[in-house]
């Protein structure tokens, strides 16, 4: 998958609320991620053409190293802390990385799909000697 078709689909799921998150897996450089451990992912932001991943460790450190982190003085700008909403070292865990990096830095992203449910009710009273098929049902979504 191209960098711009995974910022898309995650920035899908952002719109739906769907939780998500990204493992660090393996050895090598990972600009400070811990390996073996999850991080969320919380969406994206675009900020003067750069596509951004917006991302939090559980644990609520940060340990990232690379652009965008918020030990980099070239890209934190206050106007992109400001347009971004952004506080570095905060303590949270909170922290952004280009794409490009996510990609290449995490394994996956696991996303958890969810529909609204339906609660359905019975309004008839049902004895066994009726089809079911012929009674009358109310169906309510309780989260819309």
């Amino acid at each position: 998958m191209s960098e711009d078709a995974l910022w898309n689909k995650i920035s899908e799921w952002e719109k739906k609320q769907y939780i998500m998150t990204g493992a660090v897996m393996g050895g090598g450089d990972k600009k400070g991620l811990v390996t073996n451990h999850a991080f969320t992912t919380l969406g994206v932001a675009e900020y003067k053409g750069v596509k951004l991943v917006k991302i939090r460790n559980p644990w609520g450190s940060e340990r990232y190293t690379g652009e965008w982190s918020d030990h980099d003085t070239k890209n934190w700008t206050d106007d992109a802390l400001k347009a971004l909403g952004h506080t570095k070292s905060t303590g949270d865990g909170t922290f952004y990385m280009p794409i490009k990096n996510y990609k290449t830095l995490f394994y996956n992203t696991i996303v958890g799909y969810y529909q609204d449910f339906k609660i359905a009710r019975l309004e008839d009273k049902w004895e066994r000697k009726y089809d079911i098929r012929n009674l009358k049902w109310t169906i309510e979504n309780p989260v819309a």
